[in-house]
């Protein structure tokens, strides 16, 4: 029995837990990083390149951006106002945006052959694979029923 089309339900909660689970992994990935960037000249165990400093950096302050935005979408994803769909729309534009210049930089450090000696050959897929979540759900709460029942009148102007 499924929920009626104007109550918090179906996709829109499994595009909460989408965003958790992302959220999740990001806060994973940003604290792995930050513990090697930061425990390493005091251990001096291995040696990072500046090569591989940098791009850590560089890493961390994006998937900042991306952490803000997706507690941005987390705070207003339950509110409801007509005016909420495109704002979520909006940061999944900005969660789409951040990506692409991401995989712009890595094209960039990999024409000048400045990728770091630990870059791995997946991430330009993982980037462009990240890519699928914010657009799909920005087409779903452009398109959707659901959105539109329970937030009120579609505004995308």
């Amino acid at each position: 029995m499924s929920k009626p089309l104007n109550e918090f339900g179906g996709w829109l909660i499994f595009c909460r837990l989408c965003v958790i689970l992302i959220f999740i992994f990001i806060i994973k990935d940003v604290v792995l990083t930050f513990i090697v960037l930061v425990a390493n000249p005091f251990m001096h165990v291995t040696n990072i390149s500046t090569q591989d400093t940098v791009s850590a950096w560089i890493g961390v302050f994006a998937d900042g951006i991306l952490i803000f935005i997706q507690i941005q979408i987390l705070k207003i994803l339950k509110t409801r106002a007509p005016i909420i769909p495109t704002q979520i729309s909006r940061l999944f534009i900005a969660w789409s945006v951040i990506i692409i210049a991401m995989f712009g930089i890595t094209l960039v450090m990999n024409y000048f052959n400045m990728l770091p000696s630990s870059f791995n050959d997946k991430f330009n897929i993982r980037i462009l694979a990240g890519l699928s979540m914010p657009l799909s759900w920005l087409a779903y709460y452009r398109w959707s029923k659901r959105v539109n029942a329970y937030y009120g009148a579609n505004a995308f102007e």
